[in-house]
């Protein structure tokens, strides 16, 4: 199925299709239950994701578990939240989250940017091109 969004997965998290034994483990649970021609590689990725949180850190698995369900039951009409798909989830949780990266692309204040710049301005590009845009400022993290 390749990198397919969150809707499957929401879909098995909520029938506990791949949950039969919380010992096995979330991606054991999965890969068990979902025919191989079924599966989804986001899904599979934020299974191991679970697995380790669970063995590390579970109130804070549970937690995100908690705000996912919460996201997918009840209707949040805040500007500043989003509903973005698992690959997009998936992405944001990597070795960028421990850069910091002020000012913009090709503008930052600590040198070191590069991949920070070439990202950004990707995702500025494309969305010039999905909203029609002679410009589009693009940062994967406010406040």
């Amino acid at each position: 199925m390749g990198l397919s969004g969150s809707l499957d997965f929401w879909g098995l998290y909520t029938n506990e299709v791949w949950m039969t034994d919380s010992r096995q483990g979330y991606l054991s649970c999965y890969l068990k239950q979902v025919p191989e021609t079924e599966r989804s590689s986001a899904a599979i990725a934020q299974m191991a994701i679970w697995d380790l949180l669970e063995a590390k850190a579970p109130e804070i698995l549970h937690g995100i578990q908690d705000e996912l369900k919460s996201q997918r039951t009840y209707l949040k009409l805040i500007a500043s939240e989003n509903f973005c798909s698992l690959p997009v989830q998936l992405a944001m949780g990597n070795w960028l989250t421990d850069k910091y990266s002020e000012g913009s692309v090709g503008r930052r204040f600590y040198a070191g940017c590069e991949q920070v710049d070439l990202i950004e301005g990707r995702a500025s590009q494309l969305a010039c091109q999905l909203f029609g845009a002679e410009h589009a400022y693009v940062q994967p993290h406010s406040g």
